[in-house]
């Protein structure tokens, strides 16, 4: 028996023709228009942005001495607010009533991650300009990053409300009278036109239950090599012997040229012993599993960073450290497969042995796929089958 998407608390993330769809009806406004003959944009379940230029940038570990510049080189050791070439907004279709139906949240594509990036507090600090949107990213590694402008960096996912069906429900005329709303025959209709627009959205629904994860794979719409584990709803992965620390080179990387720098740049290390990862460190952990995703399932990799510290916390290590704990932080398309590996964020240092759990999956079930699996050329994918460690996503 199908039991997905029967908590009506799931989140919902719009894939491909989702988003179109959200465009189409006005929820998400793009300026200037998206071009839609580029189609390495709008990725299976996410719209990969652009970078314009840099905004402002400060020293890693000290924010407050910020300097405000343009360019495009992401310096080592640096906290960035970067401009995007395009203003995207999340438009509020009920004005009257201040409903909001879609939320955007962003993070860095994965082959950024590889190199040190990370877009703290998953990209909730999603603002713009009357000109462009902007977003945090980080720089851990200690090496400069240069950018191409107009060089896709990150991307942007799309939730749906999950109680959106809430806000329907609620308003009757006779109550939407009762608040003096002027015309309120027009915004009840409003308000139900709005409604079945947004029910119509193509759109995944967030796994909650071990049931869910089991039904998923009885139906052969994911497969986990060597074995799955599964824990409170969750894909479990583990370290595996094997991690990358990135070397600092006498060079800038240019990230159009990422590929080169792979043996510049890996320091291959071993994890037999136990590897301390402290605070504001960068590591790229392999992962014993590896995937293979149909159309139906992508799946958003979290931390769970007060697991297993190992050293006490006090008000002053969170503070210092609550930028680096993203609620998610790495993404699995549909259709994806091949090996996988983590670059996980702690609050606290962290022994990593082998075996060690590294990452928790949230999977996300379309029921109707996708328009668009990753792996497709047209899409600019170049990471299935890739060795885990390659950077060129």
């Amino acid at each position: 028996m199908n039991l997905v998407g029967k908590d009506i608390t799931a989140q919902k993330y719009l894939n491909d023709r989702g988003i179109k769809q959200a465009i189409e009806y006005g929820f998400l406004k793009i300026y200037p228009d998206l071009d839609f003959n580029d189609s390495t944009r709008i990725q299976p379940a996410t719209l990969d942005v652009k970078i314009h230029e840099i905004d402002s940038s400060s020293e890693l570990d000290n924010r407050s001495k910020l300097k405000h510049f343009r360019g495009t080189m992401v310096e080592a050791r640096s906290y960035n607010e970067i401009g995007l070439t395009e203003l995207i907004l999340h438009d509020r279709k009920i004005k009257r009533l201040n409903v909001d139906f879609i939320f955007p949240f962003i993070e860095a594509r994965s082959s950024v991650r590889r190199l040190g990036g990370f877009v703290p507090t998953q990209g909730r600090y999603f603002y713009s300009s009357n000109e462009r949107s902007f977003v945090e990213l980080n720089n851990y590694s200690h090496n400069n990053i240069i950018f191409e402008k107009g060089e896709r960096f990150a991307q942007v996912f799309f939730k749906v409300d999950p109680f959106a069906h809430k806000w329907h429900g609620g308003y009757t005329l006779d109550n939407l009278k009762s608040m003096n709303f002027e015309n309120p025959e027009e915004l009840l209709r409003d308000l139900n036109e709005t409604f079945e627009k947004v029910e119509s959205l193509d759109y995944g629904i967030e796994i909650k239950t071990n049931e869910e994860i089991d039904w998923l794979l009885r139906k052969g719409y994911l497969e986990v090599s060597p074995k799955v584990k599964i824990k409170n709803g969750c894909l479990l992965v583990h370290a595996s012997d094997e991690a990358h620390k990135i070397k600092k080179i006498d060079e800038p990387i240019y990230f159009s040229q990422r590929k080169k720098y792979v043996d510049k740049i890996h320091e291959k290390i071993k994890l037999k012993k136990g590897f301390v990862l402290n605070p504001k460190e960068h590591i790229d952990i392999i992962t014993v599993e590896s995937f293979k995703l149909s159309e139906h399932v992508g799946i958003h990799f979290y931390n769970n960073p007060l697991s297993k510290a190992t050293t006490s916390w006090n008000n002053e290590s969170i503070s210092s450290n609550f930028e680096l704990v993203s609620v998610a932080d790495g993404w699995v398309d549909p259709g994806y497969e091949g090996p996988f590996s983590r670059q996980p964020k702690w609050f606290t240092p962290q022994v990593i042995n082998p075996g060690d759990i590294v990452g928790y999956g949230k999977l996300i079930y379309y029921p109707n796929g996708v328009g668009s699996v990753y792996g497709s050329e047209k899409l600019g994918s170049q990471y299935n089958n890739a060795k885990a460690n390659a950077i060129s996503k």
